[in-house]
This record gives C-alpha cells, structure tokens and sequence, in this order.
C-alpha cells in the first residue's frame, strides 16, 4: 500500500470547502493525509478547516502568510510525508475512487506521474 500526500490550497473557500474535504474523506482508499496550506483567507475558511482537523487526523492545517497559491503548494510539498503527491483545489471535488485509482496505477506499471480526470 502507498501513501498519498494531498495538498490543498486554500483561500477564502468557506461557500466550498466542505463539499472538497467531505469527496476526500469518502475515499475508498484510506492511506493518505491532507494538508490545508491556508493562505490568508479573511471569511471563515479557517475555522471550517479547523474542524475537519480535529474530527480526522489525517487532515494538517499550515497557516502561512498570503503568498499565492503556487508558494502554498511548494510549502505543501515540502510538508509531505506521502510517496505520492496529489493536488486538490479547495473549490473543486473528487470522485469516491480517485486515489484508489491512482493507485492501482502506480502499482501496476512503471510511472512516474499520472493525470486522472475529476469527476
């Protein structure tokens, strides 16, 4: 079994977030962690990713300065524990089977890098 790393920007998501971080708790694959790098929000993204950390330990929460989305995910990746390395937009979902998928992949053939399509 592999672990994923799934690095999440986030920034001012509050109306979406939860519908993303309840796609990646529904997963069918169970071996991963979530890092939430909040970047600057000023609505209450904060406190919703405050909560789904304290209900799962999988999910870290990284409050960095505003420094744009691309340095949040260079912070992310440097944070990661995981062998593999996904990436979530807080504004975005995914299906049920995503990182079962990806794994599959990984494990069945000689990759590198994979791009799944969202659902």
């Amino acid at each position: 079994m592999i672990k994923f790393s799934i690095i999440i920007p986030v920034w001012n998501l509050e109306p979406y977030i939860s519908r993303c971080l309840d796609s990646i708790i529904a997963q069918t694959y169970t071996d991963f962690e979530v890092l939430l790098m909040e970047n600057g929000s000023t609505d209450d993204t904060v406190d919703v990713a405050k909560e789904y950390c304290m209900q799962d330990n999988r999910f870290k929460l990284f409050i960095l300065e505003k420094i744009g989305v691309s340095n949040a995910r260079n912070h992310g990746i440097s944070a990661a524990a995981g062998e593999y390395i996904t990436f979530v937009d807080g504004d975005d979902y995914i299906s049920e089977d995503f990182l079962e998928s990806a794994s599959s992949l990984f494990l069945s053939s000689d990759v590198d890098i994979i791009f799944l399509p969202w659902s």
